[in-house]
Formats: structure tokens, sequence, C-alpha cells
């Protein structure tokens, strides 16, 4: 009896070791969501595919506990590795993955600047970042870095910059202008002593409008007067080119920035009340403390003056008005010819158009004074 006893249990055991030997290991993990190698500039949720049953599965990024079908999202590089386990068997797969959010730095441009002006060319150059391509154009069209680009006119600059690792991009943009026009020391010497103080007298720095003039004509204009307003506008606006000048029409829906007043010269100081006596036409602009001209008024005598005589007032103190306030002796020729007497000019000197142009390049800006000014234009002063 003992013997048959022994003998089942022997046989019971054989068979439960021989089962649990042929038992297999679950199938290794198949993970889903990274790729081998792989750069994501991204979070990633990772996952394992055909999840068999009765498996436990166990994951870790880095030796750290990792819970699949979580966002993970630190930067670095990274191995992530799942175990399946059952009947105390084990597979494993792991995959090597790199997160990379970051994109590349932004590029900083040597030789050209945002807004400015150059009077030759430029020579464009930027430090390079390891692990990044760039694509550089100017106006779309291919530019080699540091050759000289001396196409004038108003340009921009454009550099795509792409990180190899996460294909992640920033682009720099530029604009800038280059401009060849050239002055004449004349030109520059006297655009400085009209457009640096007034008749009389003011704070020697550039003072100018930066937004549109609109300009309302009230009193009592002849027919004539106002034709001549219409023809000095037309001719400012050939020369200036950042702002523009437009006189309100009668029943237009249009605020006035400039009043023009035709009325007896006793009534100049209902207008400007510090006009001086004795003028046939004054004129005064209010800047604010930057410089910029925001509001201007102008008086026009009506009373013993002809149509010469206010052709040419309608003329100077429109272009005054502009931040050109002074007048000089120098040239009898010029609209800002001191002595009325002598001449009443009834047209710009190419002197006055190139003072009316210079005071409105956009890089002669609104508090500047003569220093800089001068080192502005130097290079096309000849």
């Amino acid at each position: 009896m003992m013997k048959r006893t022994l003998s089942i249990l022997f046989i019971i055991v054989l068979t439960t070791f021989t089962a649990a030997c042929n038992e297999k290991a679950p199938e290794k993990p198949i993970i889903e969501g990274v790729e081998k190698g792989k750069v994501y500039d991204d979070g990633i949720k990772i996952t394992v595919k055909n999840k068999q049953k009765d498996v436990v599965y166990k994951s870790f990024i880095n030796e750290e506990p990792y819970e699949l079908g979580v966002t993970f999202d630190e930067n670095g590089k990274h191995t992530v590795k799942v175990i399946a386990e059952q009947n105390e068997k084990e597979t494993e797969t792991t995959v090597s993955f790199e997160i990379d959010d970051v994109p590349p730095k932004k590029p900083i441009v040597n030789g050209v600047e945002e807004g400015k002006i150059y009077a030759d060319s430029v020579e464009i150059d930027f430090e390079k970042e390891e692990g990044v391509s760039y694509s550089v154009k100017i106006d779309e069209e291919p530019y080699k870095l540091n050759t000289p680009y001396k196409k004038e006119g108003k340009h921009r600059l454009s550099i795509l910059a792409t990180k190899e690792s996460n294909k992640l991009t920033v682009e720099k943009e530029v604009t800038f202008t280059i401009d060849h026009t050239t002055y004449t020391k004349k030109e520059v010497e006297y655009f400085t002593e009209i457009a640096l103080g007034s008749e009389y007298g003011g704070d020697p720095y550039v003072k100018k409008w930066l937004e549109d003039i609109y300009i309302k004509v009230q009193g009592n204009p002849k027919n004539a007067d106002l034709e001549t307003i219409d023809k000095v506008v037309k001719e400012l606006n050939d020369i200036i080119k950042t702002v523009n000048i437009q006189v309100i029409k009668e029943n237009e829906d249009t605020k006035e920035n400039v009043n023009i007043y035709f009325v007896p010269q006793g009534d100049f100081r209902k207008y400007i009340p510090n006009a001086t006596l004795g003028n046939w036409a004054y004129f005064t602009y209010f800047p604010k403390t930057n410089g910029e001209i925001t509001e201007a008024i102008i008086t026009i005598g009506t009373f013993g003056s002809d149509q010469i005589d206010r052709d040419h007032q309608i003329r100077e103190e429109l272009t005054q008005i502009l931040g050109l306030g002074n007048d000089s002796p120098k040239y009898e020729d010029s609209i800002f010819h001191e002595d009325e007497g002598q001449s009443l000019n009834l047209s710009y000197s190419k002197l006055d158009k190139k003072v009316i142009e210079l005071l409105y390049r956009k890089d002669i800006e609104i508090g500047m004074r003569e220093k800089e000014i001068l080192e502005t234009l130097d290079e096309r002063t000849k």
C-alpha cells in the first residue's frame, strides 16, 4: 500500500513538473508609439500592441517606472523597456529614442539692421549653430553670405534655420533699404540751416510730420488762391514720399490738422495769438516734445495784397509748416530767402527741392541734431 501511494505521488509531481516545463514564455512585447533612434519634437504616448491575456506588463523609462499610455515629454535621450511576465517567465523589449522640442536659435544678423537705409551695399553674415541648416534669401532669391549686395530699393532678408535632429524651424527677417541717392555738401549745409531752428528762433533739432497732412482752407480765398494751394500740394507730394498732403474739399468729412485762414492782417492774432504784426503772412506749427509736428496754422493776408504776393506766401508758408521754419539770405531764388522785397519766388529752386527731400527721408529722424544728421548723410554727401 505504501509503495502504491508513493508511486501515485511521484506521478503527480512528474506530471506537474512536465506541464510547467511545457508552458511557453509570453510573447515579446511589441512597443507602439515610439521608434528606435527617432527624435521627437513633442511628447509621446507609449503602448503595447496586441496585449496577451493573463500576461502582466511592466514598463520603465530609464529604469524608472512608466505607466503605459501616459504622455512622456522630458527632453533628452531615453530608453523604454517593457517586460511581459507570465507563469514566472519573462520577455522584454527595449527601444531607445530622443525627445527634443527645442527649436534652433534665431540667427543674430550682422551687416544689416531692421529698417535701416544704406547708401552703397551690404554684406550679411551671422553666427551658425551646430546641427542646424540655413536657407538665406533676399526678396525670395538665394543670397551667398559675405558677398556685397547693392541692388537699390527696399529689401527683405529671410533666414530659415532648421534643426537637423527634430526638423523644427525658426525664421529671422530683416527689412532694409539700399538708396544710392547722393547730395552735395551745399545741399546738406543749406538743409541744416533751414531745418534746424525757425524764423523766430527755436531749438536746433529736426521737427517734421510723421502722419498725413490734411488742409482745411477758411476765410475768403480767391479761386486763384485755391488753385495755387492745389499746385503747391501736388509739387510737395511729388517730392515727399513718406507722408501725403491733401486739401479737404467742401463737405468732405475729414478732420483737418492744418488750417489756412485768408483774412485781413489785423485778424492774424485771432488765429495765432503770438503772430508778429506787420507780416503779410504767418505760420505756426505744434510739435510734440520728440519733434513730431501734429498741427499747424497759416494766415494769409487779404488786405492790400495782390495775387503774386499771395502765390508766394502760400508756397512759402505751406513749405515752412513742414518743419522748414528758418529763412536765409544766401540764395535769392530760394523759397526760404529772407528778403521778400528782393525775391517773390513762385516756384521751388533745385536746392529747395533737395532741402524738402532731405527732411522727409526716413533716415532723417525727428529729434536729430546737426551732428547726427551729418553722420547719417556722411556716406552719401559728395
